[in-house]
């Protein structure tokens, strides 16, 4: 596959300063890349990823959700419906145990 292209950080938190700080440096890398000159300003370090394995999961929790990716199995498990559900299932078990 072909590789991911650079990266690069501008600092966009201060509007007053947006024409300088964002578009002024966007505009610098550009017509440095196009131009063939050494770039004004880094790209922001690569991170390596390994490639994910794929995977199926199915939350019986959720109704049998079914999620593709352990990455997103882990998103899912930590997302407020599944949670919501958890906290449900120990109450009515805890009822059901006093009961």
């Amino acid at each position: 596959g072909q590789a991911a292209p650079d990266v690069f950080g501008l600092d966009g938190s201060r509007m007053e300063e947006w024409d300088r700080s964002v578009l002024g440096r966007a505009i610098g890398v550009l017509a440095a890349k196009l131009s063939g000159v050494d770039l004004p300003v880094g790209p922001l370090d690569r991170l390596e990823n390994e490639p994910e394995t794929w995977s199926k999961h199915v939350c019986d929790l959720c109704d049998g959700r079914v999620v593709h990716g352990d990455h997103e199995w882990k998103v899912h498990l930590a997302s407020r419906g599944h949670e919501r559900r958890k906290r449900r299932r120990a109450k009515k078990a805890a009822k059901q145990f006093a009961a």
